[in-house]
């Protein structure tokens, strides 16, 4: 920087006569090196977290270097910041050089650090030894609100009709397809590349594998008298529930540690919970009976904890019964010496329509819906809706930062999982002309960030 040596000469001349002239005065402590010890930034209420920033300081090398791991908050501006900089000794002189301004460092010198890197030319207190430091202030580049979308692969299978339900276990990904006929399993490690179909053995020719339920490492499939299992997803083997006072009717969710399952009692076909712990090898009746706008298939469930970390579980929309499509929300909670509660919040709520075949997902606290269709079967155009309360209201999600691709068609039955990695992944679906088998990953920024870690 030829510039820059121009500059610094007349300033170490002035420098020297203003120390000469102050030698009678009193006997000065001379030092042959000043080294930048720390850099921070005067608070900016616009930007908290500039002032929070932590900086590594490099000096180990002829051009010192100052720059921090942690990037700032995307939209933090640097056009306008007041650094300051420590020393081990106080330099004779310190400049600072910016892209715009070149200023005596002061402490409260206002400078853009837009451009960089920006330099710092420290002079020791003997005049003689001089340091340069490059200096960079990483922001996040990337908006961490926004939501980004892959698809993975267009097509696991070809199979017009198919209905499909995925599961996540240890890393590998499993896709169980029925096409009204037969059962088959492809298993991926990326949700990418797919594994030829497997045959799989011991379920009933038409089960509907939307059905099934992985808990505690066992599928479970629910059909009337008999109970499915596996550890593997392709060999299954049946219990036998056909002297028991109730049918198992679906499988629901894991809950508190059990596995919950909707059965309904012979003696007068109503129905009710019917669980089991990880540890047992039968289902019991339990809780009391539930309310005829209770969903039986085609419902999204999806337990979740309260900001108060209470566990609680939403069951929305589906069929029940008598084949009517239904409108309802149910959030159930577990308290401390009451037990159970349910409360449909479509009672307060009642605008909402009927919706079957819908996925729901609790990512970033908040519910993200995914999918579904009307009672007359019809798929809505609507891709998306959230609940930031909940589930007690939904809304449209942000357009311009949470919104799947153009490509991407809307449908129902999906299975939407979450990963440990804070990816969202879509499954396949229908929709009334077309059959599904396409798979798309997509995560909101900031989950990449350290930053914001949950």
């Amino acid at each position: 920087m030829k510039q820059d040596v121009f500059f610094i000469y007349p300033l170490l001349f002035t420098f020297s006569l203003l120390i000469g002239c102050n030698k009678s005065e009193g006997t000065t402590t001379t030092y042959s090196e000043a080294l930048v010890t720390s850099l921070s930034f005067a608070k900016n209420d616009s930007f908290p977290g500039l002032a929070k920033a932590s900086f590594t300081i490099v000096t180990s090398t002829d051009t010192g270097s100052i720059y921090n791991l942690d990037s700032l908050l995307y939209g933090t501006q640097l056009d306008s910041v007041v650094p300051r900089f420590t020393f081990n000794h106080t330099p004779a002189l310190s400049i600072l050089y910016c892209d715009t301004d070149t200023v005596i460092y002061s402490g409260a010198d206002t400078v853009s650090m837009v451009k960089q890197p920006c330099r710092l030319f420290v002079l020791a207190s003997d005049q003689k030894t001089a340091k340069w430091y490059d200096i960079r202030v990483n922001v996040h580049q990337v908006d961490p609100d926004l939501y980004t979308w892959e698809c993975l692969t267009p097509s696991v299978y070809m199979s017009d009709g198919a209905e499909s339900k995925a599961f996540l276990q240890d890393g590998t990904f499993y896709l169980l397809t029925n096409d009204g006929f037969t059962t088959k399993l492809y298993t991926s490690s990326n949700a990418s590349d797919w594994s030829a179909p497997q045959g799989v053995s011991g379920l009933p020719p038409m089960c509907h594998v939307r059905n099934i339920l992985l808990a505690g490492g066992t599928f479970l499939y629910a059909d009337g008298d008999r109970l499915y299992r596996s550890t593997d997803a392709m060999s299954w083997s049946a219990d036998d529930y056909s002297a028991e006072p109730f049918r198992l009717i679906n499988t629901l969710y894991i809950f508190n540690d059990s596995v919950w399952c909707i059965a309904q009692r012979r003696s007068d076909n109503k129905l009710q919970f019917a669980a089991a712990g990880f540890d047992d090898s039968r289902f019991a009746l339990t809780g009391d009976t539930l309310p005829d706008r209770f969903p039986i298939s085609d419902f999204g469930a999806e337990v979740f904890a309260t900001s108060s970390l209470r566990p609680r579980a939403m069951i929305i929309g589906g069929y029940d019964l008598r084949g009517q499509a239904l409108n309802t929300r149910w959030n159930i909670e577990f308290l401390e010496n009451r037990g159970y509660r349910m409360t449909d919040f479509t009672i307060e709520q009642p605008q909402y329509s009927p919706l079957v075949g819908a996925s729901v997902v609790w990512y970033n606290h908040e519910f993200h819906l995914f999918g579904g269709s009307n009672a007359a079967a019809e798929i809505d155009s609507i891709t998306q809706l959230v609940s930031t309360d909940e589930g007690l209201t939904w809304e449209l999600p942000d357009s311009t930062k949470n919104k799947l691709p153009s490509s991407y068609r809307p449908r129902q039955k999906t299975t939407v999982i979450v990963d440990d990695k804070h990816y969202i992944y879509i499954f396949g679906g229908q929709d009334r002309t077309t059959t599904f088998s396409d798979v798309w990953r997509g995560r909101l920024n900031k989950t990449t960030f350290s930053d914001y870690e949950d």
